[in-house]
């Protein structure tokens, strides 16, 4: 009898040792979690694992619903609506250590648009400095000149036999209107003034060789050797315009802004490539 009670206590003492065991190590495993009432990042509404949930991500997301509705939403709408940003939260962590970044180039390319999206944002919130902008516009005045344009009218002789009557008209002192409505046909260039490479877009280089040299109511010379060509007419034209920055401030502004940009854009992947280590194939590791 005695030696059962002692058996019996024996398997209580054990059986208490692995209650407490499993007690001791719930706990543990408790504590090593990240507590509800951990401090949270500025601006942070809520953190899962080492993901922040800002509250910009909760107003954006209130609107984004609220937008479709008629009703104003509930505060139990907004905890949804948390939670359902909780849930993705958690998604997209999970499809970061599966890969799927890697694995699926839409999702990659998204990530760097934002990415870049991001750093350009960082960028445009800076304050631009007077004195910087305005050494900017002294070192880029070529971007705010605007190059000589031409207003031409243009004649195509496919012929010596063409050539030799438009020469004819010309001698005879024929209106311009004339010699274009009996000799071009439908007229290839706009009216009105236009960069020279437009209307090379139309003519071809030829045709424009010595534009440049041209005065206002003249032709083109004859090319030689050649039995096709143009023949333009330079109603008028516009020299080279630097426009002084006060007169297009904003314009100056802009590409101001675009070019920090794009300089912290570079920046930032410059920071990147030296942080990360970069292993090349020997063949074509350049």
């Amino acid at each position: 009898m005695a030696e059962m009670s002692t058996s019996h206590w024996r398997k209580l003492a054990l059986l208490f040792g692995i209650v407490a065991g499993l007690a001791m190590a719930i706990l543990a495993s408790l504590n090593d979690k990240p507590q509800s009432n951990q401090k949270l990042p500025p601006s942070a509404l809520v953190m899962v694992d080492d993901g922040v949930i800002l509250q910009a991500d909760l107003v954006r997301a209130l609107t984004a619903v609220s937008a479709g509705r008629r009703n104003l939403l509930t505060e139990g709408d907004e905890q949804a609506i948390l939670q359902r940003l909780i849930d993705e939260e958690l998604l997209l962590q999970r499809a970061i250590k599966l890969g799927l970044v890697e694995a699926e180039p839409e999702l990659r390319n998204s990530l760097v648009a934002a990415l870049t999206r991001e750093v350009i944002s960082r960028s445009r919130s800076e304050d631009v400095d007077k004195q910087k902008l305005k050494e900017f516009y002294e070192t880029n005045k070529q971007l705010f000149t605007q190059k000589p344009r031409y207003f031409v009218k243009a004649v195509f002789l496919a012929n010596p036999k063409n050539a030799a009557e438009f020469e004819a008209a010309l001698a005879h002192e024929d209106s311009i209107d004339t010699l274009i409505n009996n000799f071009a046909g439908n007229i290839p260039v706009p009216e009105g003034l236009l960069p020279k490479q437009k209307i090379i877009d139309y003519l071809g280089p030829q045709a424009l060789a010595d534009i440049d040299s041209m005065q206002i109511g003249t032709w083109s010379k004859i090319p030689d050797g050649q039995n096709a060509f143009w023949r333009i007419f330079l109603v008028d034209k516009t020299t080279e315009t630097i426009f002084a920055r006060d007169i297009i401030e904003q314009q100056v502004l802009t590409a101001f802004k675009n070019q920090r940009d794009d300089q912290a854009l570079r920046d930032y992947i410059s920071n990147l490539r030296r942080e990360a280590v970069i292993t090349y194939r020997t063949e074509s590791g350049k």
